[in-house]
C-alpha cells in the first residue's frame, strides 16, 4: 500500500486508531490494494470499523437505506426502525421519479436513464416502508375536492409522470393511475363514512344494543329498550304529565292565534291552505279564537292530539300531502305552546315542556311495527331514519348530528345493525362467522375507538388517494457510490 496517498491527517487518524476520521479518499486508498497479503478489501461500517467488502455488515454501513440488523436482539423493533427511518427518503423517490418522468417527456431523460437510476434505487426499493413512503406524496390530494372524475383525472396525470424503461408503456401507466385513482376515491369513501357513522358513539360504535338503549333514552326511559312492558309504563308516565299539565290550563287566551295561523300557513299554495283551513281541527281552533277568545287545556289538548293524527296520515298515507302534514304539525306545536306557557308550576311546566318530544316520539313508534317489536324492544334503526327523514324536519336541519337519536338513525339507514344476524346459509357459510368476528364487544371497542381518533380526517378521505407513484415496481433516491 502507498501511504503517499494519504494525507498527513489521515495518517494521524490511522496512528491514534480512529478510522472514523480518515478521509473518504484515505479509506478509498486503503481498500484499494490488497490487505494481509488476501487481495480482500475491507469498508468502514456505521460504527467505525472495518468490514470485508460485500459482506453483511459492509452493505448496512454503505447503503443509505436503513437496514434491519439480523444479529439484533429485538428483530421485530429493529425493522420498524429501520421503516420509520427509511420512509422520509423513499417518499423523495416517488418526487424524483416524478421528476425523471417530466424530464423524460421533454426529451431530457432516456429510457437508459431510468433503467441506470432504477438500479441504484434498488436497495431503497426492496427496504421496509417502501409503499407507505411513496405514496406519502400523494397524500395531499386526498383533501382536493372533486367526485370520481377529479380523481380519475389526477391518478391519471401521476401515472402518466411516472418514468418508463425500455419496456414500459405510458399510456398503461397512466391507465393504471385512473383506476387508482378511482378505486382509491371509492375506498375513500367508503372509510370515511365508516368513520363519520361509528364516531358518533365513543369508543363502542353504534350497535343494536346502544341503539335501541338510544331510543329508550328519547323517550325519557332509563331501560335498555321499550320491550315488554317499557312502552305501557312510559305511556302511562307521560299520560300523568299531559292530564296535569293540561288540567293546569284553565284559561288561555286565544286572541293571538289567527294571526298566528296566518303566519305559518300564509306562504303555502292556494290549494294547500285551503286544505289546511278545512280540516276539522283547524276550524276547531278558529272558531273558539274568534268566539269566546279562550280555552281550557283540556279542550286544546284534545285539538292537539286530532291535529297529530291528521298530521300523520298526511305524512304517511298514499295520496297524502306533505306540506298539509308539516303545516298541521305546526299548527300543534302553537297549540302546545299555548298550554305550556298558561301552567303556573314551573316545575310541572318544565315536566311538560320535556315531555312533548318524548310523548311524540312515543306515539309515533309505539303504533308502528315497521319500526319498534314491542315485545323484544329491537328497533329497525333504518325505518326509523326513513321516517323522521319524512316527518320530522328537525332531524334534516343544522345541528341535527348533535341528536344522539339522530346519529343512530342515519347509522341505521347506512346499513348498520339494520338486517341483524344472519341466519347460517350453505350457500354464503361464511356470513355468519363474519358477522360474529365483527359484531362482539372487543370489535366493537377497536373499532369505536379507531373511528374516534380518525374522525378529524375523515372529510378529506372521502376525495380518494389519486393512483401516483404506483404503476411501476417501486424505485428511489440513487445511493451514492461510495
Amino acid at each position: 500500500m502507498d501511504l503517499s496517498q494519504l494525507s498527513t491527517a489521515d495518517l494521524e487518524a490511522l496512528q491514534a486508531g480512529n478510522l472514523g476520521a480518515v478521509s473518504t479518499e484515505g479509506l478509498q486508498a486503503l481498500n484499494g490494494g490488497p490487505r494481509y497479503g488476501t487481495g480482500q478489501s475491507y469498508d468502514v461500517t456505521a460504527n467505525g470499523s472495518l468490514a470485508p467488502s460485500g459482506s453483511a455488515e459492509a452493505q448496512r454501513g454503505l447503503s443509505p437505506v436503513a437496514l434491519p440488523d439480523p444479529n439484533a436482539t429485538q428483530p421485530v423493533t429493529s425493522e420498524l426502525g429501520a421503516m420509520v427511518r427509511n420512509i422520509p427518503a423513499q417518499a423523495g423517490l416517488t418526487l424524483t421519479n416524478w421528476g425523471q418522468g417530466l424530464r423524460q417527456m421533454l426529451g431530457l431523460a432516456t429510457p437508459g436513464d431510468v433503467a441506470a437510476k432504477r438500479q441504484l434505487d434498488a436497495p431503497l426499493a426492496n427496504a421496509p416502508g417502501a409503499l407507505v413512503g411513496r405514496a406519502l406524496p400523494a397524500l395531499p390530494l386526498m383533501g382536493l375536492s372533486g367526485g370520481y372524475l377529479t380523481a380519475a383525472g389526477l391518478g391519471g396525470l401521476l401515472g402518466a409522470m411516472e418514468p418508463t424503461g425500455e419496456n414500459d408503456s405510458r399510456a398503461l401507466n397512466t391507465g393504471i393511475g385512473v383506476a387508482a385513482g378511482l378505486a382509491g376515491k371509492g375506498i375513500g369513501e367508503g372509510v370515511s363514512n365508516w368513520l363519520e357513522g361509528r364516531a358518533a358513539q365513543p369508543f363502542m360504535g353504534w350497535s343494536p344494543r346502544t341503539a335501541d338503549a338510544t331510543l329508550a333514552q328519547a323517550v325519557g326511559s332509563d331501560a335498555a329498550n321499550l320491550g315488554g312492558g317499557e312502552l305501557g309504563a312510559q305511556s302511562a308516565r307521560l299520560g300523568q304529565i299531559f292530564q296535569a299539565g293540561r288540567d293546569a290550563a284553565t284559561d288561555v287566551d286565544l286572541s293571538a292565534t289567527p294571526q298566528t295561523l296566518d303566519n305559518l300557513i300564509g306562504k303555502l299554495n292556494p290549494s294547500v291552505r285551503t286544505m289546511v283551513e278545512n280540516n276539522p281541527n283547524v276550524t276547531d281552533l278558529l272558531s273558539h279564537a274568534t268566539g269566546s277568545g279562550t280555552a281550557n287545556g283540556q279542550l286544546l289538548g284534545n285539538i292537539s292530539t286530532g291535529l297529530r293524527q291528521d298530521a300523520y296520515a298526511a305524512l304517511n298515507s298514499e295520496g297524502g300531502s306533505r306540506e298539509v302534514g308539516l303545516a298541521l304539525n305546526q299548527i300543534r306545536n302553537h297549540v302546545e305552546d299555548l298550554i305550556q306557557s298558561n301552567i303556573a308550576d314551573p316545575g310541572l311546566r318544565a315536566a311538560y315542556t320535556a315531555a312533548r318530544p318524548q310523548y311524540g316520539l312515543l306515539q309515533d313508534v309505539r303504533y308502528n311495527p315497521s319500526i319498534l317489536n314491542a315485545s323484544t324492544g329491537r328497533a329497525n334503526m333504518e325505518a326509523l331514519g326513513k321516517y323522521l327523514q319524512r316527518n320530522n324536519p328537525a332531524y334534516t336541519a343544522p345541528g341535527a348530528g348533535e341528536n344522539d337519536l339522530f346519529n343512530a338513525a342515519m347509522w341505521g339507514q347506512a346499513g348498520g345493525g339494520a338486517k341483524g344476524m344472519p341466519a347460517f346459509s350453505l350457500s354464503t357459510p361464511w356470513k355468519l362467522p363474519l358477522y360474529a368476528l365483527t359484531h362482539n364487544p372487543v370489535s366493537a371497542a377497536l373499532g369505536g375507538a379507531t373511528s374516534r381518533l380518525g374522525a378529524p380526517i375523515a372529510p378529506a378521505l372521502r376525495f380518494g388517494l389519486p393512483g401516483g407513484g404506483f404503476a411501476i415496481p417501486p424505485t428511489v433516491l440513487p445511493e451514492l457510490e461510495q
